[in-house]
């Protein structure tokens, strides 16, 4: 990797592979059986997480990431996943973003940020996509039936947090 510093931001140019990133060590320390309690009434499904749009305008960066697996539980790998990420003056492209499930089932996605405007854009297309089959490798049998789909989503929000872009997306999705 190489990092410099620009007349306005430090500029970091770098391309990184992996035969594997593995999820499964973030996870959270499971709570013990006989010390569950109800979840609270104003319990959110999505959390109230700050985005990082502060650190789009203080950085610029040239990014390529390769990985061969990605290991999102205990017997469930993806990949490769290749993503090619670019900041310039407070924007985000992350373009071309792929994941592949096997050799047939590939997501494709492109996201954008634009700190100045608090907007967000996200793009994905697949086809063949199995999501039943993918889901009962992550746990969650019988979520999802119907063979393979074809998907497209292409939406646009806005916001500082997670909830408020969630809750301003506006777009399509077949």
């Amino acid at each position: 990797f190489n990092l410099t510093r620009g007349a306005e931001r430090f500029k970091l140019q770098a391309k990184a592979s992996s035969p594997l990133l593995d999820f499964t060590a973030l996870k959270r320390a499971e709570t013990p059986k006989d010390s569950t309690k109800p979840a609270a009434s104003a319990a959110r499904l999505i959390p109230d997480v700050d985005l990082p749009l502060d650190l789009l305008r203080k950085i610029d960066a040239d990014l390529d990431l390769r990985i061969a697996a990605v290991k999102l539980g205990e017997e469930a790998l993806v990949g490769p996943l290749l993503v090619r990420a670019t900041i310039a003056d407070g924007r985000l492209t992350a373009e071309p973003v792929e994941l592949a499930n096997g050799p047939v089932q590939v997501l494709h996605a492109a996201i954008g940020a634009d700190a100045a405007q608090s907007a967000w854009t996200f793009r994905l297309t697949g086809s063949g996509i199995d999501l039943g089959e993918m889901l009962t490798r992550f746990g969650q049998p019988k979520l999802v039936t119907g063979g393979s789909t074809d998907l497209e989503l292409d939406v646009q929000g806005r916001g500082n947090t997670l909830p408020a872009v969630l809750g301003s997306l506006n777009g399509k999705v077949r």
